[in-house]
């Protein structure tokens, strides 16, 4: 009665930690994606550096009830969260926030069940159906990736619904667009088209300009058939193929896809960012554990940045140059969205690291990647990254299914 009570308890801390965790964690891309974020089109790491900064300045919180306890693991912690996070804005702003968090959610519940149950030990009723779980939970927050994409993340020209319910190509809408120019032209007095201020724009032999290209806008309503509707729609094409796509590495990349796969590598990679934890000293352990993380994130990410000065002083042979080629955070403009985005990332690492002390890495860390919900739930209402009544449902249908995958997961926990 008395030992059963303890684990109870601390198991009851454990799964509250655990929606707290989603909660922030789900929420912490939000800024990313802010106006702010995007008039200033902020660097990853400088994002990453607020992230850090905050990190470090609420860690000491902790000092209120626990004491000063310093490991080195924290450093290691460090190093996969760093370059993890780093990743994980650059695929929240070129892949959209809901496929981003669930693509690296998905490899990051994967990652760590493995060092939990393969790797520690952690008990678990039946190993077979523990990683049914985890496939099934893996299953849906895939699925919720998957019809989470952005609309627009590939392509800059996106096609209209037609008249019978089927999606038109560019080119289909491009038509339709100057059937409309040609209704309203009709509708409208020949003493308008007779203005000089009509004349005065540009005619049907003139170049279009980007921002008509891009927005569709027609300055011109040349017959059906035209050559211009096909010259127009050519340089849609070539406008959206320039927005759509990334030079990375030499390599041009689709920018969905790359911000896809840098969100992997934060899964597979940053997905270890707790097992370091497991060699801390007991007396370092759980919430004492988040200042040795900070103050070694903090070590990462300045190393980061002295790497990044090396490299370009190593092109420029110019001590003022190379500093004068690093990214500005735009502190004004970013000071807001940034410290928001530290602060939510924090409170979610806090309660994480408490859910992974009670529950145990295999199901603390993996049940903390609903997040997804939280952020595809962002996606959809706030950001409008999915489309379609059908898409929203089948997105919904995958929640559940990692929904199911998350309780059973949690059954095969709680049985001894």
């Amino acid at each position: 009665m008395s030992t059963s009570e303890p684990t109870t308890s601390c198991e009851l801390c454990g799964w509250i930690a655990a929606v707290l965790s989603i909660a922030a964690f789900g929420s912490f891309g939000v800024p990313i994606k802010s106006d702010a974020a995007k008039a200033c089109d902020i660097d990853p790491l400088c994002m990453q550096t607020y992230k850090t900064v905050v990190c470090l300045l609420t860690s000491w919180i902790v000092l209120l009830w626990e004491p000063f306890s310093y490991t080195p693991w924290g450093i290691i912690s460090g190093l996969f969260w760093v370059p993890g996070g780093v990743a994980t804005v650059f695929a929240i702003k070129n892949a959209g926030l809901a496929i981003a968090i669930g693509v690296g959610g998905s490899c990051i519940v994967l990652v760590s069940f493995t060092w939990g149950i393969l790797v520690f030990g952690e008990h678990v009723h039946n190993r077979i159906q523990a990683s049914m779980a985890v496939a099934l939970m893996l299953m849906g927050l895939v699925g919720m990736a998957y019809y989470s994409a952005p609309t627009v993340a590939h392509n800059a020209v996106m096609a209209e619904e037609s008249s019978d319910g089927i999606f038109a190509s560019p080119k289909t809408a491009a038509v339709r667009s100057y059937q409309e120019v040609e209704l309203e032209d009709r509708s409208t007095p020949s003493s308008e088209h007779n203005d000089d201020s009509c004349r005065d724009g540009p005619g049907e032999d003139e170049v279009v300009t980007e921002n008509e290209a891009v927005a569709g806008l027609k300055t011109a309503s040349p017959p059906l058939g035209s050559p211009d509707v096909d010259t127009r729609v050519s340089i849609q094409e070539d406008l959206a193929k320039e927005t759509s796509h990334i030079l990375f590495c030499g390599i041009r990349w689709q920018r969905r896809l790359l911000g896809i796969l840098a969100a992997a590598f934060n899964g597979c990679y940053g997905g270890s960012i707790m097992v370091p934890m497991k060699f801390a000293p007991p007396t370092a352990v759980g919430a004492a554990y988040v200042i040795s993380f900070a103050i070694g994130a903090t070590m990462v990410t300045a190393g980061l940045w002295f790497g990044r000065f090396l490299y370009h002083f190593q092109r420029e042979c110019s001590f003022s140059q190379a500093y004068g080629r690093l990214p500005s955070f735009y502190f004004r403009q970013m000071w807001l969205a940034g410290g928001l985005c530290g602060l939510l990332w924090s409170i979610g690492n806090f309660f994480s690291i408490l859910s992974v002390k009670y529950l145990g890495e295999g199901v603390g860390y993996s049940v903390v990647q609903l997040n997804l919900l939280v952020s595809g739930v962002w996606g959809i209402a706030y950001f409008g990254e999915v489309q379609g009544k059908e898409t929203i449902i089948k997105w919904f249908i995958s929640a559940v299914v990692a929904v199911t995958g998350i309780l059973l997961l949690s059954y095969e926990h709680h049985a001894k």
